[in-house]
């Protein structure tokens, strides 16, 4: 079985909401998936899974180019 670790970080909580999201995509694709926050995470968690996802948060006005987002874009893949 494929695993997942998703990691957020979050001030107002809506990194929270997205890893919520993430997570339940994988659980929904048959992933095994494990959400933490990152304060209560070691970083050797991700030298067991096969999947790695980080959702920080940002400070200010983060901007992020359109071709940044053709990975979400392109996704699902096929597990």
């Amino acid at each position: 079985m494929i695993t997942a670790h998703v990691v957020y970080a979050t001030i107002t909580g809506n990194n929270e909401d997205i890893a919520d999201i993430v997570t339940e995509y994988f659980e929904d694709a048959g992933v095994k998936v494990t959400e933490t926050e990152i304060s209560q995470t070691d970083p050797s968690v991700f030298e067991d899974v096969d999947i790695c996802v980080v959702c920080p948060y940002t400070y200010d006005e983060a901007h992020c180019r359109k071709k940044d987002w053709i990975f979400t874009m392109t996704w699902p893949m096929k597990i």
